[in-house]
């Protein structure tokens, strides 16, 4: 089925559509940019959908990320890694490290469905890296749990061993990232800890 990208948002749309479904631009007209509007209205700027602000990546949610990693600027061969981002996290992430806050911020989190997910590029080595950290990470947490259900069960304290194991696998899933989310909004994403050279081969985004 043909389609077309909208100019201003870039929204794919089919063919039948007239206006965009998000932002009603008609194809083929050229966005305009004016102070304080959205970095990507520019299509001269960045064609990607990607610009460089300070440290930090700016993508629009629709935007591909191109073939090399994130973390060295190496060629990622067609390797990536998909992560869900949530725009609570943005606001509200901090409440998650403070005792009783933390639960308004699960109740949030649950709540919200502004998600974007992003297939985020990587090379060998850091692709590598990432699944023995998740594998470390499950391995902890089942074993944590094991040993919670059979301390509960000799009604023991190795049920606080557990708990703590268990703590400790979900907080090093968690923890090794491959990007840290800095700001999420309606249509772009701030992602932190991307290689410098890699962000030197962006354009900057447009005052």
């Amino acid at each position: 089925m043909a389609s077309w990208q909208c100019p201003n948002c870039l929204l794919v749309n089919g063919d039948e559509q007239r206006a965009c479904r998000r932002c009603q631009t008609e194809p083929g007209v050229v966005a305009q940019t004016s102070a304080g509007s959205d970095p990507g209205h520019d299509k001269r700027a960045s064609p990607d959908g990607l610009w460089r602000e300070g440290r930090l990546l700016v993508m629009h949610k629709n935007a591909s990320l191109p073939n090399r990693c994130l973390k060295c600027n190496s060629p990622s061969n067609g390797l990536s890694i998909s992560r869900t981002f949530r725009k609570v996290d943005s606001t509200f992430g901090w409440m998650r490290y403070i005792p009783y806050l933390r639960y308004v911020y699960w109740i949030a989190r649950a709540a919200s469905n502004d998600t974007t997910a992003v297939n985020l590029r990587v090379c060998q080595t850091h692709y590598s890296q990432v699944h023995m950290v998740v594998n470390i990470a499950n391995l902890l947490r089942f074993l944590g749990l094991g040993l919670l259900v059979y301390g509960l069960y000799l009604g023991s304290l190795l049920w606080l061993a557990g708990l703590t194991v268990a703590v400790i696998g979900s907080g090093l899933a968690s923890a090794y990232s491959i990007v840290k989310m800095s700001r999420m909004d309606d249509y772009y994403i701030w992602l932190g800890g991307v290689d410098a050279n890699y962000l030197a081969s962006l354009p900057p985004v447009p005052k």
